[in-house]
């Protein structure tokens, strides 16, 4: 009917359907959700949606207007496909590449969650090759690129229509209108599965790395070996997979680097305030208003990774002269970490100052350990 009101084509009356409808009864066992997430209209799979034919051709090269959007791409065909092609879900439109090739893409969403929860639909009807794409003012960009977009507020989306699909397996109320059951806090745990914390056990705030997202529990080779891990449950049933848990976005900018040198090109920061990911500026606004107090109490395991990665032995100076790192070391010298090694932000605990490397009972046996060498030739040591 929508369709007809925008193609300005009055519906006619059709007795025989009419009664037809009237006999109909509804398929034994088959239960329409009726709360259905924002933008997806479910209807029943044994009544397709005979939107387009020869009469009323599939769109090609139809503007995908300005802001962002998201949409899955249904198939690639050099060839002229059958009009009636996407009989179970609308609305659907072409894209001419100048190779020759036409790529079909179905579904506008202004939200990600929203395309997500569509896609697993579609693909549940045998579009097994099908996939999300982006866009950003009709440029079409990388899934990555538009996920960091939509989280910092930039290219705002201004586009999205109701997704009709026929669907006999619709998402549960538990994945779309509930809330996580979050009392049960293993849901990151499975055979094989890399060790995570649930985010849900930190309200404070914090701010990490983001990973990626997967649909289970992520082995650590699919996590580039990246740790230490933390995770949260998204209300789609999918698990958001971030590393290393920091105060300041300084300190999580050094595991950045780290994560994306491992593999993880798209990794980016963000925060996260009662178990929830908030951007960066509502992070900085909260934390003006409240103060450091309302920062999350960090677990020494989660951000073991604070520290950068240590030099080489040899560290050179602004002028350009050399200085060996092993100043530390001497006999009976108690075991620790010259912070000339050191280039990102961290902070520590001053102990003393000491004329020569210091033993443990001059430290109090005090383990994990970082030293600085003063102009005097001095050994500062922190922990």
């Amino acid at each position: 009917m929508q369709n007809l009101f925008k193609r300005e084509i009055e519906p006619s009356y059709n007795q025989v359907l009419a009664e037809a409808e009237e006999k109909r009864e509804e398929a034994e066992g088959l239960q329409i959700d009726t709360k259905k997430p924002e933008g997806i209209e479910f209807v029943p799979v044994l009544t397709p949606i005979n939107v387009y034919s020869s009469v009323n051709p599939i769109p090609v090269d139809v503007k995908n207007g300005s802001g962002l959007l998201y949409r899955i791409q249904v198939g690639a065909f050099s060839k002229t496909i059958p009009q009636d092609m996407y009989q179970s879900f609308t609305p659907v439109s072409g894209e001419k590449l100048s190779s020759g090739v036409t790529r079909y893409m179905a579904g506008y969403f202004n939200k990600n969650v929203i395309a997500e929860q569509a896609f697993s639909q579609v693909k549940e009807l045998g579009y097994k090759d099908a996939f999300i794409v982006a866009y950003c003012d009709d440029k079409r960009i990388s899934l990555s690129e538009a996920k960091s977009l939509e989280l910092s507020g930039q290219c705002i989306s201004t586009k999205s229509e109701l997704f009709v699909i026929a669907t006999s397996k619709m998402p549960s109320a538990n994945t779309i209108s509930k809330e996580p059951n979050t009392t049960d806090l293993s849901y990151n745990i499975a055979p094989g599965a890399a060790k995570a914390t649930p985010i849900e056990t930190h309200l404070g705030l914090f701010f990490t790395v983001q990973v990626g997202v997967y649909n289970k529990p992520a082995s650590s080779k699919q996590l580039k070996n990246i740790d230490p891990l933390i995770t949260k449950r998204l209300l789609n049933g999918q698990i958001r997979y971030s590393t290393g848990m920091f105060n300041t976005i300084d300190a999580a900018k050094v595991k950045k680097g780290d994560t994306r040198k491992k593999g993880v090109k798209d990794a980016f920061i963000t925060a996260y305030f009662k178990g929830e990911r908030i951007t960066l500026s509502q992070a900085s606004i909260l934390l003006k208003k409240n103060g450091e107090g309302i920062l999350e109490k960090l677990d020494k395991e989660l951000v073991s990774s604070v520290v950068p990665t240590e030099k080489k032995s040899v560290i050179i100076s602004a002028d350009n002269s050399t200085t060996k790192a092993d100043y530390n070391v001497g006999p009976g010298a108690v075991k620790a970490i010259a912070v000339e090694t050191k280039l990102g932000l961290f902070f520590t605990v001053q102990i003393g100052v000491y004329s020569k490397p210091a033993t443990k009972k001059q430290l109090n046996n005090v383990t994990d350990l970082i030293t600085k060498k003063m102009p005097n030739g001095q050994l500062r040591y922190s922990c």
